[in-house]
């Protein structure tokens, strides 16, 4: 406003303008001068030039002597480069080699200057300055003017003169040789910007320094690459020796989307001379040859001569295809670059026409060898621009394309069209005459044949079109004036190619045109035309059959025709086909008059072509077509050329073409021809038919009628008739063509069983099946000797098939029948299913299984004996071992089969599926293991039940005693003469001796087994029956020493020790002497013969005796004393018990226990014993029975079988019933509880015992179930169930569970049958249900199948069990079905089934629920009734899975595959229910998914059930449950608030992808109202709010409290000061609590705490807590031990007063020096200046730590501290990388990570450290202290260093 008004006033001069007077106002400033300063005139120098005053600075320099160059340099350096600043400073700069490397280095902005300023260098570098820095200063007698009269020749002849050049011309020269490439290098790019007007416009400083330094070649390859022809021109005119030897390479290089003509210029071309010219330009260098480029100025300087011949060197290490292109050029180079160039032109860019220019532009400048491509680019060219043809064509393709398919893509587009005349003109014309140039005429003929033959097979019209166009008639018509085809006899000859190539049956008209194109006549002709006629008059009889073939639908090409005329095969075919079709044709007249018409037609293609067709044939095809034509009236009119029968005489010959048909048909067919042709419709017919009733199984039967006989092929035909009514009826689904072609008929029948598994049963209907099948004709029958009847080898066939079904279906009996029947007729392939049958587990009926075995032997291959032979042997083993197991039931045996690892159950059969590790083991091993189990465990428990010792009584069997022989004689001891009945132990123990051997003779290798332990137990079980059985037995074991183990087990007595003696006498004997009368050794009197070897014994030494004898020596004089010793003893011994009689006599309980345990037992004899024991001692026999009964009852070691013996004598119920209460009781309370539940025969015995003492009064604890159910149950089950817990489940409570496992397909009938009886808490009325137990079982059946396949693999599997469970699924009720639903479906465990897959099958039980609701009213089902329940909560489930798989959720990027799977299997489990919605909704929120994708979820769910939530309520509700949680949680909270900060990111998420479902202000308002909460902790209110701040956006109230609560989180426990939200809102306040905390302060640790609030205060940058830092610092400094957090404090600030770190280091340094140089360098400025300067000052030094070192280092202080003591220790530290120094500190230095440390302080690169500390020493001055810390670096030794060693090695490394 005020200037408007002085801007008007001063217009106008009115005084309403005049603005007011201001009033004047006095300002005074006063100054004070604190300080006066001295500076050098070096400083004042400096000074002057940094403030640029350059005049008093130049005055200053001349005044005192300073360099006044600095001062033009500095000018120089801050100004632009113009003409004015070269005169000006340049020029005036005395340092001549900074001025010529200014020329070099510098460029000014316009052109002009730029010249100007290399011209300047040029001159600097002349002549007369290089010749003036000569070593004898020659220079100064050449002037300017001297210089310019001097040639190049006198030039060199002076410097020829030098001997050699001084450093300084040699860098003159070298400069001089830059400037003028420099200068070169201008000129060129004024010539290229357009001459010096376009150069001074366009001219760019920046291009050109980069121009001036390229490589020339490179240059010309950035131009060409460019498309910029005319600067590569330039290049070329100017630069040409250089760059010319690589111009293909640079030619190369142009864009081949750039015009050819942009470049022709450059082009090579073969001149006149023939010689190569690589272009046509001539060459202008910019200057002469100047004196510096001179050879000897070369030399002398090191330029090399050949510099320029590698500039282009990288071309062909880039490319080395193009290494051809090196000089010399040959014009074979020439030619080879054209044509590579056109490819590239061409496959690079397309552009055709450019590839045609180039090559066009090549033979114009006279290169050969190009007419080839040029002929294929023509042709390109022509496909490309003219025809229209596919852009993708390229070069390669057609040089690799024939010359006929380049013509086919010529003409592609106008076949078929009226212009294809013109196009073929247009475009082939050229092109076939461009082949006649090039080939000759004879390939243009060619060509044109192979192109019309080609479109002939195709388009007979276009074919039509040339012919046309060629006739003589119509050549004058033509455009052009000229055929196509130029000559007759060719048009003649091409005419029948084309028509005959001609594939296509409907240009018959076509080729009658073609056919009028021709010569009529043949007058004029020649021979060879004659000859070509003939071919046309054979053309139109070709043409005439094919229009008779398309009358009847029979479209065959002419070629065709041709080729099979004189073969009657394939016309015979041909007429059939023409037959054939011709009844399928419906007609309009009468049938027969039609067929008779056929008829006459087939004549006349006969008469008129196919010559080579017998009339009767015609005949024959015509006769079989009537037959197959399908129509009855057609098979009966063929009967009128049929003989029906043998006695039918045939009709008369057949008539020609030329007859004329009469009423009825003159021929008949032969008989043998008419049965032929008969049998041959029937099959067809057969053959067609889709089953046995067929319409044209009638049809077949009724061409079988026409003949009257039944010939062999007739009666097969009804017999394969007949044969698909028992295929039927088997279930079989065969079509009879299959039946027919299959090879091997024992297919059909394998098939049958494998359809049928049953149907090995009806062995006759098979038998039959086979018959029908042709089977009985194979081989001749086989007789059955013993049964005297023969099998066929059909039947025997047959039957192999059936036993191998029977053995399948585990008919065992019925198979073994069929094999029995098999071997009694010798029917030797059957061997193999006998083979199989044996080899069953299964099978347990050994003896068979060895006659099975035994024919396998008699007819299996040679080669298969030996394995059959081990297979019998072990067959054999087992059978021993069944015998031995049958004859132990009831005693030792049946325990050891009962028990162990299962080796000798499964071996014998007691097994049927082996374990795992049995399974592992061989035959062989596993006969081994057996037969050692068996042997170990029998020897075992023998030797346990035998506790006392044998009591021997010697037994002589009569059997051994002669005729008169008197016992008493012979034996001097007890004896008993009586025949004994061998034990059943004694059989066992036999057959295990046999089996041993027999595995022994089945060993692969030579080896004994050892059968001691046997032969001994064999040895034992006699020693009561036959004595001399046991000492054979004793006698054949392989030591003889082992018979110790018999004896003594014996209780010692006379007779006990003799026998032992008599056995040692036997062997000694028997190895040394025989018996004198030859008799037997054992029929010798045992004294006479014990008397004789004593005899001996005594006589001799041990010693003396053999080898063998040795030990049995010594077993008789052992034995010999233990008698003498037992009748000593006995004499004074009395007889012993093995009871403790004094306990006996004393203890009654033990004498009771002790005679009830004497009755636990299954020896009669022992039990026997018991009950004397009873008697006497007045023990009660019910008590006796009792334990007797409890002990069969519980004992794990007794088998059922053996126990239910026992059990069934009728003494122990009757002495039980005695007492039945009792008993009862006992039973019931002891008993029950230690039986197995899964011991059913024993449970039956229980509960029947149970049942009886009920009977007798006895009061029962009954459960829910009463004992006869018990008994009833038991007896069912011990049949159907293996494997369950009976007791388990009538207990109810899991009875299901107890079930599931052992549901089969074979009891499930029963069990559902049975379940009413059985209890079950889970179930209404706690009974079980059969409609449970069939649920129960579909659901195993579903999910794990029947155990025979495999788990399904897509929707049809699953499909397929779901079927399989139907019959089980109808049994259910709508409960019992939803129940099933949820097991299987709606379960985690039927997540593993696809989705799609539960889709479909939830649909189905649906369907399935539905049906069974079939009678219900709407009401019943919709309404509140249970059915109703069920079916809605299905169908909700099923549409909660289709609408989870229509929304095909995905997984989002933040979501894990596995978590994402774990949420999208609670999301189709929860079925959209509330509960189960809102629990998954909550944990996809709490784990911070993409709010979206719950928001989906819900969407999802909202479908099927609606409901009200929404992403918002659950957000609120996980962020008010976790902010609770928080409130009441006693542990760490960590994971409240980890899930809490989820949540809110993912609001802030939701929010930044522009999301409305939930927004930060919601969130904020759940949250603040807890930031205030007193009853959250202060840690956790911080927590909170620090989150809102990361996460959201803070206010400044909130900013506040976040302040606040850290305030107080910090100063808890240390303090009595409590922080308000006063303190901490302002900078007032915050300062006033710190004041006031500080004086509280009075240790280390407060100031810690203090020093951790200011850190805390300082992320507000609100309020600024400088002052105060300064203030802690200062505190810090005054305490003990708190240098170190002094020194980091201050390390982390910056703009501390420098008083403030003046008064620090003061009180650091009064206590350690250490500290306080440490301090100030860290704080640097004028308190690090002080520091060293006093540390100089100081008389003693100490040894600094790591990190002074580092930071002398790091402030670039070294060279202050070199004449120091701690120097060498700096030294040290240099080269050694030092990992102890303060990361902390050192981090806050430099404002970096810790991690970062290492690469930012190069510790783990020493030499690098060494060089920069080496610069620093340098710059100050000790380049001494330098070069000796470098050197110390190279290892050499510090005594052989010296000062000028290391000054020589700075300078030498600096000027590097």
């Amino acid at each position: 406003y005020m200037v408007l008004r002085h801007m008007l006033y001063s217009l106008t001069e009115n005084e309403n303008f005049r603005p007011p007077v201001m009033k004047g106002r006095r300002k005074v400033i006063k100054y004070s001068l604190l300080c006066l300063k001295s500076v050098t005139p070096q400083e004042c120098y400096e000074r002057k030039m940094f403030k640029e005053e350059y005049g008093e600075a130049l005055v200053l320099a001349k005044q005192y002597g300073l360099d006044c160059d600095l001062v033009y340099q500095r000018q120089w350096y801050n100004n632009p480069v113009t003409i004015a600043t070269i005169q000006d400073y340049l020029s005036k700069v005395s340092k001549e080699e900074w001025v010529i490397q200014e020329c070099m280095n510098r460029a000014a902005r316009d052109y002009e200057t730029t010249r100007e300023l290399l011209q300047y260098g040029l001159v600097k570098t002349s002549f007369r300055e290089v010749m003036a820095c000569g070593p004898e200063g020659s220079g100064s007698r050449y002037d300017e003017e001297r210089e310019g009269e001097l040639t190049l020749e006198a030039m060199e002849t002076e410097l020829t003169k030098c001997e050699r050049f001084t450093a300084q011309q040699t860098k003159l020269c070298q400069y001089r040789h830059v400037l003028l490439s420099y200068m070169d290098s201008l000129l060129t790019y004024e010539a290229i910007l357009g001459g010096p007007i376009a150069a001074d416009e366009h001219f760019d400083d920046e291009f050109f320094i980069n121009f001036r330094s390229k490589n020339l070649v490179q240059a010309a390859i950035e131009y060409a690459q460019e498309g910029n022809g005319r600067a590569v021109e330039i290049l070329f005119t100017h630069h040409g020796h250089i760059i010319l030897p690589h111009s293909l390479p640079v030619l190369s290089n142009f864009p081949e989307t750039t015009s050819v003509k942009s470049y022709k210029s450059l082009l090579p071309y073969i001149d006149g001379d023939g010689g190569v010219v690589l272009m046509d330009l001539e060459q202008e260098p910019h200057r002469a040859h100047d004196w510096s480029e001179l050879p000897i100025v070369r030399q002398h300087c090191l330029i090399p001569m050949d510099a320029h011949l590698h500039l282009g060197k990288f071309l062909y290490e880039e490319t080395p295809a193009w290494k051809k292109y090196q000089a010399p050029v040959t014009s074979d180079v020439i030619t080879t670059w054209y044509q590579e160039r056109a490819r590239e032109i061409e496959q690079y860019s397309g552009l055709v026409d450019n590839a045609l220019a180039l090559v066009e532009l090549g033979i114009d400048n006279g290169i050969k060898g190009l007419d080839l491509i040029h002929h294929h680019l023509k042709t390109l060219y022509t496909l490309v621009y003219q025809c229209n043809c596919n852009s993708t064509v390229t070069l390669s393709q057609v040089e690799s394309m024939s010359d006929l398919e380049k013509l086919n893509l010529m003409t592609k587009e106008g076949r078929g069209s009226p212009t294809f005349i013109t196009t073929f003109v247009q475009m082939a014309a050229p092109f076939l005459s461009r082949v006649e140039e090039m080939e000759g005429g004879q390939a243009r003929r060619q060509l044109l044949e192979q192109y019309m033959v080609s479109l002939a097979k195709d388009d007979l019209v276009s074919c039509q079109a040339i012919f046309q166009q060629s006739a003589k008639k119509q050549v004058v018509s033509q455009p052009q004036g000229k055929a196509i085809i130029r000559d007759v006899g060719d048009m003649m000859s091409l005419a029948l190619k084309c028509v005959y190539a001609c594939e296509r049956c409907d240009q018959l008209d076509a080729a009658d045109k073609i056919l009028e194109c021709l010569p009529m006549g043949t007058a004029g002709l020649s021979e060879e035309l004659l000859v070509v006629h003939k071919d046309i008059d054979k053309l139109e009889d070709h043409l005439s059959a094919m229009e008779i073939l398309n009358l009847y639908g029979t479209q065959k090409p002419i070629s065709h025709i041709r080729n099979i005329q004189d073969s009657p095969a394939e016309a015979k075919q041909l007429m059939v086909k023409l037959t054939r079709g011709a009844s399928r044709q419906p007609s309009s007249g009468s049938q027969e008059t039609f067929w008779r018409n056929l008829l006459q037609h087939l004549l006349t293609l006969r008469g008129r072509v196919f010559t080579c067709v017998e009339p009767s044939t015609c005949y024959q095809v015509f006769t079989e077509s009537l037959l197959c034509s399908g129509q009855e009236a057609n098979i009966q009119l063929a009967s009128q050329l049929l003989t029906s029968s043998l006695q039918t005489p045939s009709r008369s010959e057949p008539q020609t073409s030329k007859a004329t048909p009469t009423s009825g048909f003159s021929y008949q067919l032969p008989y043998d021809k008419s049965v032929e042709l008969v049998v041959h419709a029937a099959r067809e017919y057969f053959n067609s038919a889709a089953n046995y009733r067929d319409k044209d199984m009638t049809l077949a039967r009724s061409c079988l009628a026409l003949i009257k006989e039944r010939p062999p092929a007739i009666q097969s035909e009804l017999n394969l008739f007949s044969s698909l009514e028992i295929i039927e009826g088997c279930g079989l689904d065969l079509l009879p063509l299959q039946v027919r072609l299959c090879e091997n008929k024992l297919d059909i029948i394998k098939r049958v069983l494998e359809k049928c598994p049953d149907a090995y049963k009806q062995s006759e209907k098979l038998f039959r099946l086979a018959h029908l099948l042709g089977l009985d004709g194979v081989e001749t029958p086989v007789a059955m000797p013993t049964a005297g009847i023969t099998m066929a080898p059909g039947q025997g066939h047959t039957s192999i098939l059936i036993a191998n079904a029977a053995i399948e279906k585990g008919d065992l009996r019925f198979a073994h029948k069929l094999c029995s029947q098999l071997m009694s007729a010798q029917f030797s392939p059957a061997w193999e299913v006998c083979r199989k049958l044996a080899g069953l587990g299964q099978f347990k009926e050994l003896q068979r299984k060895l006659e099975l075995t035994s024919f396998v032997l008699t007819h299996c291959p040679g080669e298969e004996l030996k394995r059959v032979l081990k297979e019998r042997g072990t067959m054999e083993i087992q059978l021993l071992s069944a015998e031995s197991h049958d004859s132990g039931r009831g005693s030792v045996m049946q325990h050891i089969v009962t028990k162990g690892t299962g080796v000798v159950q499964h071996f014998i059969g007691q097994r049927q599926r082996p374990s795992s590790v049995l399974e592992k083991k061989s035959g062989e091993d596993v006969i081994d293991e057996c037969l050692e189990q068996l042997g170990d465990e029998v020897e075992r428990l023998y030797i346990e039940e035998q506790v006392e010792r044998m009591n021997l009584e010697l037994s002589y069997h009569p059997f051994y005693a002669p005729d008169g022989m008197d016992v008493n004689d012979q034996y001097p001891f007890s004896y008993e003469i009586e025949p004994a009945v061998p034990s059943p132990q004694l059989k066992l123990t036999q057959r295990l001796l046999r089996a041993q051997k027999v595995a022994e003779s089945l060993a692969d290798q030579e080896r004994q087994s050892d059968c001691t332990q046997t032969l001994l137990r064999l040895a034992m079980e006699c020693s009561d029956l036959d004595t001399h059985l046991m000492l054979s037995y004793l006698l054949a074991l392989p030591q003889v020493t082992a018979a110790d183990q018999l004896f003594s087990k014996m209780e010692v007595s006379k007779v006990s020790l003799q026998l032992a003696i008599y056995y040692a006498c036997l062997h000694i004997y028997a190895r040394t002497a025989q018996s004198s009368n030859g008799e037997p050794l054992l029929c010798c009197p045992p004294a006479h013969l014990m008397g004789h070897v004593i005899s001996h014994v005594i006589g001799h030494a041990t010693a003396e005796w053999p080898a063998c004898v040795q030990p049995a020596v010594e077993l008789l004089q052992c034995y010999r004393t233990q008698l003498c010793d037992h009748v000593q003893a006995e004499t004074l011994l009395g007889l012993g018990t093995g009871i403790d009689v004094q306990r006996f006599t004393q203890d009654l309980d033990y004498k009771r226990e002790t005679i009830l345990s004497l009755a636990r037992t299954m020896d009669t004899n022992m039990f026997k014993t018991a009950q004397s024991l009873a008697r006497r001692h007045k023990v009660a026999e019910w008590e006796l029975y009792m334990a007797l009964t409890t002990w069969l009852l519980t004992e794990h070691s007794l088998s059922v079988s053996e126990a239910q013996k026992k059990l069934g004598d009728p003494k122990i119920a009757e002495v039980l019933l005695s007492n039945p209460q009792e008993t009862a009781t006992r039973l019931e309370e002891e008993t029950y509880p230690l039986i197995h539940g899964t011991k059913y025969g024993l449970l039956l015995v229980f509960y029947s015992l149970l049942q009886q003492c009920a009977d007798e009064g006895a009061k029962i604890k009954n459960g829910r179930v009463d004992l006869a159910t018990h008994v009833s149950l038991l007896k069912r089950f011990k049949s159907a169930v293996r494997g369950m817990d009976y007791k388990t489940l009538m207990t109810g409570e899991d009875s299901v569970s107890v079930l599931r496992p052992v549901l089969l397909a074979t009891n499930v009938h029963l069990i559902a049958k049975l379940a009413v009886k059985i209890p079950c808490k889970a179930c209404d009325n706690g009974i079980l249900t059969s409609e449970v137990v069939f649920r129960v079982f579909a659901e195993k059946l579903f999910m794990t199948g029947d155990g025979k396949q495999s788990e399904p693999q897509d929707m049809d599997g699953w499909i397929e069990r779901l079927t399989a469970c139907g019959e089980y699924l109808n049994q259910l009720g709508h409960m019992e079905l939803h129940t099933f639903a949820e097991t299987t479906l709606l379960s985690p465990e039927g997540l593993k089934l696809p989705l799609s897959t539960r889709i479909e099958l939830l649909g189905r039980l649906v369907k399935l629920w539905r049906r069974a609701l079939n009678g219900a009213s709407s009401a019943e089902v919709t309404g509140s009734s249970e059915e109703g329940r069920h079916g809605v909560a299905m169908e909700m489930a099923l549409e909660h899975l289709r609408s989870v798989r229509t929304a095909a959720l995905k997984r989002p990027q933040e979501c894990s595959e596995k978590q994402w799977s774990s949420f999208m299997n609670e999301l189709e489990l929860s079925f959209s229910q509330r509960d189960e919605v809102y629990a998954l909704c909550s944990k996809m929120v709490s784990s911070g998914l993409s709010l979206d994708v719950v928001d989906k979820v819900l969407d999802v769910t909202h479908k099927v059930q609606p409901h009200t939530m929404s992403v918002f309520s659950l957000v609120q509700e996980a962020l008010t449950q976790a902010l609770e949680e928080l409130r009441h949680t006693d542990s760490e909270p960590q994971d409240v608030l980890r899930k809490i900060e989820t949540v809110i990111s993912s609001v802030r998420h939701h929010e930044q992808e522009s999301g409305r479902l939930v927004s930060s202000g919601q969130v904020l308002a759940i949250i603040r109202p807890h930031c205030s909460d007193g009853s959250h902790t202060v840690d956790t209110r911080r927590a909170l709010l620090h989150m809102i701040e990361k996460h959201l956006t803070l206010g400044e109230d909130d900013l506040n409290l976040l302040i606040l609560y850290q305030t107080q989180s910090i100063l808890l426990n240390q303090f009595a000061v409590e922080a308000t939200l006063d303190h901490v809102s302002s900078a007032q306040g915050r300062t006033a609590l710190f004041t006031t905390l500080l004086r509280q302060a009075t240790t280390l640790d407060q100031l810690q705490v203090l020093e951790c609030l200011l850190e805390t205060w300082a992320e507000d940058s609100r309020f600024p807590v400088q002052e105060s830092w300064c203030e802690l610092m200062e505190a810090m400094s005054s305490v003990v031990e708190g240098a170190t957090h002094v020194i980091l404090a201050r390390a982390g600030r910056s703009h501390v007063p420098e008083e403030v770190d003046e008064a620090i280091w003061h009180k650091l340094s009064s206590g350690s020096v250490v500290h306080g140089l440490k301090y100030s360098l860290v704080a640097g400025g004028v308190v690090m200046k002080k520091s060293l300067e006093q540390l100089q000052q100081e008389p003693s030094v100490p040894i600094m730590s790591a990190d002074v070192l580092e930071l002398l280092i790091l402030k670039k202080q070294v060279s202050l501290v070199v004449s120091m003591p701690f120097y060498i220790q700096l030294c040290v530290h240099l080269q050694s990388p030092q990992e102890d120094i303060s990361t902390e500190l050192f981090a806050k230095v430099l404002t970096c990570s810790p991690s970062e440390l290492s690469e930012r302080l190069s510790l783990h690169q020493p030499s690098k450290r060494v060089r920069e500390v080496a610069q620093q020493l340098c710059d100050g001055g000790f380049k001494a202290a330098a070069g000796s810390l470098l050197l110390s670096t190279q290892q050499f030794h510090p005594n052989t260093l010296t000062v000028s060693d290391g000054v020589t090695y700075v300078n030498r490394l600096m000027r590097k």
